[in-house]
């Protein structure tokens, strides 16, 4: 099997981890502006996630956009902690669990995959920037 649609995959689901975790816990702003950055681990290998940034508006739907192929359940949402379990196929089948942090200015995310080409780990570590004025396109 490709790894193509995983990368694809860990593409989607790591900007799915960072849209749900700048919602919880805000402050009273229009928006917030994190950025994150993290590590992909897929057979083997460690990956660097570029360094992304997310405005999001206060009071946004936290539960992260999935691929039409996919669905989520066991969806759980605090102020400070989401997890999540997914499930994708039967193209391109895989199934995981997402889980996500937030202390303060910080937050900490893992998403686990598996496949049967392998397992994967997506691991982002986010920091707020500061206000910002949300937009359709981050």
């Amino acid at each position: 099997m490709s790894r193509q649609p995983h990368l694809r995959f860990a593409t989607a689901a790591l900007l799915a981890l960072l849209v749900a975790w700048s919602g919880p816990a805000r402050a009273a702003q229009a928006g917030e502006q994190w950025e994150y950055s993290g590590t992909m681990d897929m057979m083997g290998m460690k990956m660097p996630v570029p360094p992304t940034k997310v405005c999001t508006p206060v009071g946004a739907d936290t539960t992260p956009p999935v691929d039409k192929n996919c669905r989520l359940s066991d969806v759980k949402t605090t102020p400070s902690k989401s997890s999540y379990r997914i499930v994708c196929g039967p193209t391109n089948a895989m199934e995981g669990t997402g889980e996500a942090t937030r202390q303060g200015d910080t937050s900490r995310s893992v998403l686990r995959m598996k496949s049967s080409s392998g397992d994967m780990t997506v691991t982002t570590v986010g920091r707020k920037l500061g206000p910002c004025t949300p937009t359709t396109t981050n």
